[in-house]
């Protein structure tokens, strides 16, 4: 092994750096989205006014839905359209009122 003074080696040197270094921080799952205008101003209005952070709206706004979805209780009757441009999805969501957009 190479030397790098009279008491460590350069593999010693490079072990101590590592071992001090702080260990990152786990990976968060992120995700973007297509949301109309009207409610990402609405979004951010209640986040201010609540005093929390705009993700923590949407992801309790979703959990709400997902728990509403899973007893049955979501009727999207009458707001499906075709989804002619998006090759993923057979149907479009449209939101009443197109969402002010």
């Amino acid at each position: 092994m190479a030397r790098r003074d009279a008491l460590t080696t350069v593999t010693e040197d490079i072990e101590r750096t590592l071992a001090t270094r702080p260990t990152p921080k786990p990976e968060r799952s992120k995700a973007t989205y297509d949301l109309p205008k009207a409610i990402i101003e609405d979004v951010n209005e209640i986040a201010a006014a609540e005093e929390v952070a705009r993700s923590d709206v949407v992801a309790w706004a979703l959990w709400e839905l997902v728990q509403r979805h899973k007893a049955g209780k979501v009727d999207w009757t009458g707001h499906r359209e075709r989804a002619d441009r998006n090759p993923r999805a057979t149907w479009k969501l449209v939101i009443p009122g197109n969402g002010g957009d």
